[in-house]
């Protein structure tokens, strides 16, 4: 079973809670939540914070970054085999000069 705080299994953490919740009193439960509130508002708004959840993102998005690149590399490998191989589009067009112009056969 995965190890939480301190050592202490999950089930565990919500056990200590529940005893917590059963030795205070109803008055002192708005001053714990307003502490852990306080410390939790802090908590994201620090630097350190800021930095964890700004290398999560990268790492998630880190696959379809390297997807995208090794496509691009493939990509362009491709086109380079292709205009070895083909030569210029322009010199493989027609003249505009010697191109009839298509139209309804029952006009002519």
């Amino acid at each position: 079973m995965p190890k939480g705080i301190f050592s202490l299994s999950f089930v565990e953490i919500l056990i200590i809670i529940f005893l917590a919740f059963l030795l205070l009193k109803p008055s002192e439960y708005t001053v714990i939540f307003r502490w852990f509130g306080k410390m939790l508002r802090n908590l994201v708004a620090s630097d350190g914070w800021k930095a964890v959840h700004q290398a999560s993102r990268e790492l998630q998005n880190l696959p379809k970054q390297v997807m995208r690149e090794s496509a691009m590399d493939e990509l362009k490998s491709a086109m380079d085999e292709l205009k070895e191989v083909t030569p210029p589009v322009y010199m493989q067009m027609p003249d505009k000069k010697n191109i009839k112009k298509e139209g309804n056969p029952d006009e002519e």
